[in-house]
């Protein structure tokens, strides 16, 4: 998405860009980190996950699979059904990365399998499908920043003018779900003396 500059007498000038990461990148990292081999339990259960879904609801990010569990004594055809997650998705500045660290059972998956698998909700289960979910955005948010500071810098190149933009440090707004995916806004402010030639 293009940066968009705006200004203030009193604060200066700033351009922003969003960055998204949309739900079919977030789908694609959860199937290359959980798909591959199944997840082996303790008392011998092995789940499969596959046709991984994420969408937003309210302020959380829903993330469903379908699974396909072996080796239950009760079940010797297996298991197979749907299970969702919900969390909150939170930033980490450090890491340039998106993660859900609160994901918890859905209550749609509880009403459709307690009766029948309740050895599914098993803290290997949830806490496999939290180190999943994390996405990371480094390159998206480098391309955004260049594209931030290109803005600013056509200021200086605009003819009639002449420009004197100094900026300070990037920041970044608190994450939020989107239609598109999980987004937040980069801003780089700065200052800018301008002049008619």
């Amino acid at each position: 998405m293009p940066a968009k500059v705006g200004a203030d007498a009193s604060k200066g000038i700033h351009v922003d860009a969003i960055v998204t990461t949309g739900y079919t990148d977030a789908e694609d990292v959860l199937e290359a980190a959980l798909a591959r081999q199944p997840l082996r339990l303790d008392d011998g259960t092995e789940i499969s996950f596959s046709n991984f879904e994420c969408y937003p609801q309210d302020s959380r990010i829903v993330v469903g699979a379908d699974v396909a569990a072996s080796g239950i004594s009760r079940f010797p055809l297996g298991v197979r059904g749907r299970i969702y997650l919900r969390g909150t998705p939170s930033y980490d500045a450090d890491a340039k990365r998106f993660s859900v660290p609160d994901l918890e059972w859905a209550i749609q998956t509880k009403n459709v399998l307690i009766a029948s698998a309740a050895w599914l909700f098993n803290d290997k289960v949830r806490d496999a499908f939290r180190r999943a979910a994390q996405f990371d955005i480094a390159s998206v948010l480098e391309r955004s920043q260049t594209a931030v500071q290109e803005s600013l810098k056509s200021l200086q190149r605009l003819k009639d003018v002449r420009a004197q933009v100094t900026t300070g440090e990037f920041e970044l707004s608190t994450p939020q779900l989107t239609a598109e995916g999980l987004a937040l806004i980069v801003r780089l402010a700065g200052d800018a003396k301008i002049q008619l030639r």
